[in-house]
């Protein structure tokens, strides 16, 4: 190779060096771009349950019910009382018990020791205790104690606690305080002061209450 091709050859390979070196707007390399980062939704807000706690113990022995079970009944707008079984729950070793999720309204606490009532929820739910509140919220009651046996708990039959005092006024049945169980289900509903065992919920509010089982 003579010395003027050479020097040729030196200048092409020198002309791609540079050329390699410099970007026209066509070789130029697009720059990522990152996604815009997403906007953050607000949590979504939920109204708090409302909910029962409490305890059930003996009235005498002061020992918890456990295993037994709690379950509200309704206060309906003609004073009657709806059972819900979907409003139940079981008592704790120590006697403490919660039910969640209670719409608001006021309810009658009944409570199961002996175990006949989980057997039947079934039967329960909705169950209407066919008896006037008023009548045993308010005496002069205005039920007699026959309707009262005939219709707790859906019928057949009750028991009464030992030591309960009911007062007669002719054919009306006023209870002054002790306890009936219903023998169909086992449901039992105390009236210490001749009253239900009553709990008003309230929307987003806890509510407690101690029940002291009667005669036990």
């Amino acid at each position: 190779m003579n010395k003027v091709n050479v020097l040729i050859a030196c200048l092409l390979l020198l002309s791609l060096a540079v050329g390699c070196g410099r970007r026209t707007p066509l070789q130029a390399t697009a720059t990522a771009t990152a996604p815009p980062a997403p906007t953050p939704t607000p949590n979504a807000t939920f109204a708090p349950s409302s909910a029962l706690k409490g305890k059930l113990m003996g009235a005498e022995s002061q020992n918890p019910l456990s295993a037994a079970a709690v379950i509200l009944c309704l206060v309906t707008a003609d004073k009657k009382c709806s059972l819900k079984a979907n409003l139940v729950t079981t008592v704790n070793e120590d006697g403490s018990f919660e039910i969640i999720n209670i719409p608001p309204g006021s309810y009658v606490v009944f409570y199961d020791p002996s175990g006949k009532a989980s057997s039947g929820w079934k039967d329960i739910d909705g169950l209407e205790m066919i008896l006037n509140l008023d009548g045993l919220n308010d005496p002069p009651g205005s039920v007699s104690f026959e309707e009262l046996k005939s219709t707790f708990c859906g019928g057949g039959g009750m028991t009464i606690k030992r030591g309960t005092i009911f007062e007669f006024r002719g054919h009306i049945v006023v209870p002054m305080e002790g306890g009936i169980i219903s023998e169909k289900y086992g449901l039992t509903m105390d009236f210490p002061e001749g009253k239900p065992i009553t709990v008003d919920v309230q929307p987003g509010k806890v509510t407690q209450i101690e029940i002291k089982a009667w005669a036990l």
